[in-house]
């Protein structure tokens, strides 16, 4: 789960509005020594203002890092892969929007709580593109790892 304080801009004007967005989703991660690597999959509502909303249905992506004890270092990107939005009075829909960040975690238990900021460029098919920055907190639990026995 995320959520991140946005500031976004229209690809063709240099004024900026402020917005939230709120992000839900499922990872997995792959450790070896000090580095991982993660895989994510999640959905992402954007509230521009009272008039301008975005939703990515699909956003697959992930990012590697260093964990460092309880800290993890991490940066990555990801593909919002369908958005559907309306923007100022304009309904339009889009496929693959890139989106990159870089992120810190702390590793307390189960639980990792994190800093995270991304770019993302919102390429809409119909109506203006969008640029979209935010930086925001993450709440990650993990599930108990499930391995199985050796072969006898």
């Amino acid at each position: 789960m995320a959520a991140s304080y946005l500031e976004f801009r229209r690809s063709d004007r240099n004024r900026r509005d402020n917005g939230l967005e709120l992000r839900g989703g499922s990872a997995l991660t792959w450790q070896q020594g000090p580095f991982y690597v993660t895989s994510t999959e999640a959905t992402a509502l954007r509230i521009f203002d009272r008039r301008s909303y975005s939703l990515s249905i699909l956003q697959n992506g992930g990012h590697a890092g260093l964990s460092l004890g309880p800290v993890d270092l991490g940066a990555g990107m990801a593909l919002s892969l369908l958005n559907i939005d309306y923007l100022k009075h304009d309904l339009s829909f889009g496929m693959a929007s890139p989106r990159s960040l870089v992120q810190m975690r702390l590793a307390i238990g189960p639980v990792r709580l994190g800093a995270q900021a991304h770019i993302e460029y919102l390429w809409r098919w119909f109506g203006r593109d969008y640029w979209v920055r935010g930086a925001g907190v993450t709440l990650d639990i993990e599930s108990p790892s499930f391995r199985s026995a050796p072969a006898k």
